[in-house]
C-alpha cells in the first residue's frame, strides 16, 4: 500500500539503532487487520542469521519505536512478529496531504520517457466483440496510468487491414459479384465514392469467406492471391480495400466511444506497407535475411532456449508479407518517428510466443538497442459460464455494442428513475470494473447479472457509493 512508503524509513532507523546495520527491512500490510496495520517479520530472519531469539530482536526494536508520535502500538507477536497499528494523527496528516495535494499525493516521475501502449488490436471488416474488450479496458487502464504519472504516453489501436483477412473479404466480394469493377484489371476510370458494401454486410462476408476458405482450396488461393496483389497496389483491390477501411474505421470509433475508450493513433498495418519492403531490402542487403522453402525468415533460437522457438517470417514464399513483418516494420517506425523510449502490448497471453519472437527479433536485426525495454502485457480470456470464450446463443460471438446495450438494459431496470445516459453510465461502468477486478493474466466468467448488482464488488456499487460520499460532503 502506498502508506507504507512513509514508515518505511522509521522502522528502518529502529533496527539500525538497535543495532542491525545494512540491514534492508521489509513491511507487508498486515495479514490480520485485526490485530494491526501493517507488520514486519524481519525479527524472525535476523534471528536465523545470527542465532538469536526473534523474540529479543524483535523487543529492542519495539523499545525504538513505541514512542513513535506515527504508532499508536507497536506489539510483538507469535515467535517474533513485529505489528504496528498506526496512529490517528499519522492517518489525519496523510489525508490532509491527499487532500491538499492536487495529486492526490501519488507517485509522479522525474524522468519522463515516451511510451507507447499497443492496445485494441481489431480487424477491418469485423465488429468489435467480447473478445475485443480486455485489451480496450485494460490497455485504457495501463495508458492513464502512466499518464497520470508523468509519462508522455502514446495510445495506438494497431488495426489488422493488411493480411489474409483481407483477401478473404475481396474474394468473397468478387464471388458475389457485387462490385466487379473493382477486379476488372482493364478498368482505367475513377472508382465510384461510395462503398459497394456496408458494415453489416462486411459482419456478414468476412466469416463467410473464411468458412469457405476452410473447405474450398481453390477459394483459399484466390484469397491469398489477392491479398499479394492487394499489397503490390493493384488500384481496383487497393481502392475495395479503402472503401473497407473507411466504413470500418468508423464503426470501430463509435463502438470505442461507447466505451470510453480513445487512442492517439488510429494507425494499422497497412500504414507501415511502404516500410517493410524497404526494411527487406535493407536486411536482404545486410546478409540478415535466410531463405526456408522459398520463403525469407530469421533465426531467433537462442543455446538457453528450453522450449521450440520458430524463426520469424518475414516475407512469405507467394511474396506477400505477414504480421510478424508489419510488426517489425511498426516498431521501426514508433522508434524512429515517434522516438519511443518503451513499448507495452496489452494482447491476449495466448499470442506470449509472437511477442518473444518479435521483441528478440528487432534487437537481432538492429532496429532498437539490445536493453530496450518491450512489455507484453498478456490477459487471460472471457468465458461463459461453462468456462468456454464467450458466444452468443446462436453460437456466434457477443458484439461489443451489443454487450454495452445488455448492460445498460439491465441498470435501467435497477435504477428507480432511468434515463439513457445515466443507464449507460451505469452500464459501462459495471462492464469495466467487471473486467478490471480480475487479476489481468487470469480467465473470469462474464456474468452480466452480477456485474450490474448494486451491492458487492461492482462499478455500480462504487458509484453509488461515490454519490453518498458526495451527499454527505454537500
Amino acid at each position: 500500500m502506498i502508506y507504507l512508503s512513509n514508515i518505511q524509513k522509521i522502522v528502518q532507523n529502529g533496527f539500525e539503532k538497535a543495532g542491525f546495520h545494512n540491514e534492508v527491512i521489509q513491511l507487508t500490510e498486515s495479514n490480520r487487520p485485526e490485530l494491526s496495520d501493517v507488520q514486519c517479520n524481519d525479527a524472525l530472519r535476523l534471528a536465523k542469521q545470527l542465532g538469536k531469539n526473534p523474540r529479543d530482536i524483535g523487543e529492542s526494536v519495539k523499545s525504538i519505536l513505541e514512542n513513535e508520535s506515527v504508532f499508536e502500538k507497536v506489539s510483538v507477536d507469535g515467535p517474533g512478529f513485529l505489528n504496528f497499528t498506526l496512529s490517528d494523527k499519522f492517518w489525519i496528516q496523510k489525508f490532509s496531504h491527499v487532500t491538499e495535494n492536487e495529486r492526490f499525493g501519488l507517485y509522479q516521475t522525474s524522468a519522463p520517457q515516451t511510451v507507447v501502449v499497443d492496445y485494441g488490436g481489431p480487424n477491418l471488416a469485423k465488429p468489435l466483440h467480447a473478445g475485443h474488450l480486455r485489451s480496450a479496458v485494460i490497455g485504457e487502464s495501463v495508458k492513464r496510468i502512466l499518464k497520470f504519472a508523468g509519462e508522455k504516453t502514446i495510445g495506438d489501436v494497431h488495426f489488422g487491414d493488411w493480411g489474409l483477412q483481407m483477401g478473404l473479404v475481396s474474394a468473397e466480394i468478387e464471388r458475389r459479384d457485387i462490385a466487379p469493377i473493382y477486379f476488372d484489371k482493364n478498368y482505367e476510370g475513377k472508382y465510384p465514392s461510395e462503398s459497394p458494401v456496408s458494415m453489416s454486410d462486411l459482419a456478414e462476408i468476412y466469416p463467410s469467406a473464411s468458412g469457405c476458405a476452410k473447405e474450398d482450396d481453390n477459394f483459399k488461393k484466390v484469397a491469398q492471391d489477392q491479398t499479394v496483389r492487394l499489397q503490390n497496389g493493384e488500384r481496383g483491390l487497393r481502392a475495395l480495400w479503402q472503401h473497407c477501411h473507411d466504413i470500418s474505421l468508423e464503426a470501430i470509433k463509435e463502438s470505442y466511444r461507447l466505451l470510453e475508450v480513445d487512442f492517439d493513433l488510429w494507425m494499422g498495418e497497412a500504414d507501415v506497407h511502404d516500410r517493410v519492403r524497404d526494411l527487406i531490402q535493407e536486411f536482404k542487403a545486410d546478409g540478415k535475411l535466410e531463405e526456408s522453402e522459398g520463403a525469407l525468415v530469421v533465426s531467433v533460437k537462442e543455446e538457453s532456449d528450453k522450449k521450440e522457438m520458430p524463426p520469424v517470417l518475414v516475407l512469405k514464399s507467394n511474396g506477400s508479407v505477414g504480421y510478424h513483418a508489419t510488426d517489425i516494420a511498426t516498431i521501426d517506425y514508433r522508434f524512429k518517428e515517434l522516438h519511443a523510449e518503451k513499448m507495452i502490448y496489452v494482447v491476449d497471453q495466448r499470442q506470449s510466443l509472437h511477442f518473444e519472437q518479435l521483441f528478440r527479433v528487432v534487437k537481432k536485426l538492429g532496429i532498437v538497442p539490445q536493453k530496450f525495454p518491450f512489455i507484453h502485457v498478456g490477459y487471460g480470456t472471457m468465458n461463459a459460464k461453462d468456462g468456454k470464450p464467450f458466444k452468443t446463443r446462436a453460437g456466434g460471438v457477443l458484439r461489443l455494442e451489443d454487450m454495452i446495450q445488455i448492460l445498460k438494459d439491465a441498470a435501467g431496470e435497477r435504477l428507480r428513475e432511468p434515463n439513457e445516459n445515466l443507464a449507460r453510465q451505469v452500464g459501462v461502468a459495471a462492464l469495466k470494473f467487471g473486467d478490471l477486478m480480475n487479476p489481468p493474466r487470469s480467465d473470469y466468467v462474464l456474468d452480466l447479472d452480477s456485474f450490474t448488482q448494486f451491492e458487492g464488488k461492482t462499478g455500480p456499487y462504487i458509484q453509488y457509493t461515490a454519490v453518498r460520499i458526495q451527499s454527505i460532503l454537500s
